[in-house]
C-alpha cells in the first residue's frame, strides 16, 4: 500500500534528526559523484563494495561505518535534544556547548562512525547562525567537510550548506565563492528552494529549472491525496492510477524536468504492483528514475532491481545496492526482505570477511 508518508520520502523531506536521512545525503554525495551513470558493484576486500560507474570510469570504495555503541547513542541523542532545546529557548551559548560536548564523546577516529559525526556536525554548522554563534564557524565547517568526504571541499551538497552558513555569518565572498563552485560542478539544479536567491549571485539565475506554477503544484497535490486515498483506504489501485495520470498530465512538457514526476510515477508502479501487473509497474519505475534525480531515489531503484531479479540479475544487483545504500536494510522490511537476500548472496553487506 502507499502511505501518505511515502510521497514525503518521494521528495525526501525528511525531518532533520532521522538517521535514515543522513545515509540518505550520505550516500546521494557518492551516487551524484558517479554522475547518475550506470554502476557496476561488487564485493571488494574486506567487505568494502567497490562501485564503478561508466561516466568518466571514477572508482570509488564504500564501507558501511560502524554504529556508536548503543549506550553512546542514548547519551548522544539526549546530548542533541537539550542542544535544540537551549536553541529554541535563545541560549546559543548553551547550545554550541552541548554540541562541543557531543563531539567531543565520539571516540577517535571520530568521522569514522555512521550517522552522529555527520548529524553533529552538519547540523551545527547550519545553526552558528541563528544562535549567534559565527565566531566558532570554521572548526565546525572542516569537521563537516570530513564526515561527509570531502577533505577537498569540492562536494556541491557540502559547498551549498557552508555557503548558506558562510553568507548568513557575513562572509558573503568566501559564500560567493562556495556557490560559483556549487554551479561549475554540481549545476544549478542545487540552488532550489531556500538556496535559490544565491544563484543570481553566481550570475546563474538564466539556468535555474523553471518553477512550476502554484496553482498547478497545489492541483497536482490535492490529486496525490486522492489517489493516496482510493489505494489505501479503498483499495482501489485502478482509480489511484486513473487519478495519478490525470495529476501527471497537468505537468508541462517535458515531464522529465519536474520532480513530480518521479514520485507520481513512482505511486503509479506501486498501484501496478499492487494489481500484479509487474509489466506496467516496469515502465512506471522507468519513468520515474528517468525523471529529475529519479536515479537518487531509493524507493524507484529498490523497486527497479526487484522487478529486474530473474530477468537481468546484473543490472538488479547495480540498482538494489544502491537502494541499500542511499537508506540501508530498512528500506527491504515489509515485503521486500527476498530482495535484501539476493543482494546479501552477491555482495557482502556485512564488512566481515567472507
Amino acid at each position: 500500500m502507499i502511505q501518505n508518508g511515502v510521497r514525503m520520502f518521494f521528495r525526501l523531506k525528511m525531518p532533520r534528526g532521522v538517521r535514515s536521512a543522513v545515509r540518505t545525503a550520505l550516500w546521494a554525495l557518492v551516487l551524484s559523484a558517479a554522475g547518475g551513470g550506470a554502476l557496476a558493484a561488487a564485493a571488494g576486500p574486506d567487505g568494502a563494495i567497490l562501485i564503478q560507474s561508466d561516466r568518466g570510469g571514477a572508482t570509488m570504495i564504500a564501507n558501511r561505518k560502524p554504529d556508536v555503541p548503543q549506550a553512546l547513542a542514548d547519551e548522544l541523542d539526549d546530548l542533541l535534544g537539550r542542544a535544540g532545546e537551549a536553541d529554541r529557548a535563545g541560549d546559543g551559548a548553551l547550545s554550541m556547548q552541548l554540541m562541543e560536548q557531543a563531539w567531543s564523546l565520539l571516540p577517535e577516529p571520530k568521522t569514522e562512525w555512521n550517522y552522529f559525526p555527520q548529524i553533529i556536525a552538519r547540523s551545527t554548522v547550519e545553526a552558528i547562525p541563528e544562535i549567534g554563534q559565527c565566531d566558532g564557524l570554521d572548526p565546525w565547517l572542516e569537521r563537516m567537510f570530513l564526515t561527509y568526504f570531502d577533505p577537498k571541499r569540492r562536494d556541491p551538497y557540502t559547498n551549498m550548506v557552508a555557503g548558506h552558513t558562510l553568507f548568513q555569518c557575513g562572509r558573503q565572498e568566501e559564500a560567493v565563492a562556495m556557490f560559483r563552485q556549487v554551479l561549475k560542478t554540481g549545476g544549478p539544479e542545487h540552488f532550489s528552494g531556500q538556496y535559490r536567491p544565491y544563484l543570481e549571485l553566481v550570475g546563474g539565475e538564466g539556468l535555474a529549472a523553471p518553477a512550476l506554477d502554484e496553482k498547478v503544484s497545489e492541483r497536482i497535490d490535492l490529486l496525490a491525496e486522492k489517489g493516496n486515498a482510493l489505494l489505501d483506504e479503498q483499495g482501489d489501485w485502478r482509480g489511484a492510477i486513473e487519478v495519478w495520470q490525470t495529476a501527471l498530465e497537468l505537468l508541462p512538457a517535458p515531464q522529465a524536468q519536474w520532480p513530480e514526476a518521479v514520485w507520481l510515477q513512482a505511486s503509479i508502479g506501486a498501484a501496478w504492483l499492487e494489481g500484479g501487473e509487474r509489466r506496467r509497474a516496469f515502465q512506471a519505475f522507468e519513468a520515474a528514475y528517468r525523471a529529475e534525480n529519479g536515479h537518487l531515489n531509493p524507493f524507484v531503484l529498490l523497486n527497479l532491481g526487484s522487478l529486474l531479479r530473474g530477468q537481468d540479475d546484473a543490472a538488479a544487483v547495480q540498482l538494489l545496492i544502491r537502494a541499500y545504500m542511499l537508506e540501508g536494510p530498512e528500506i527491504f522490511a515489509g515485503g521486500n526482505e527476498d530482495d535484501l537476500a539476493f543482494l546479501a548472496a552477491r555482495v557482502n553487506l556485512s564488512g566481515e570477511k567472507r
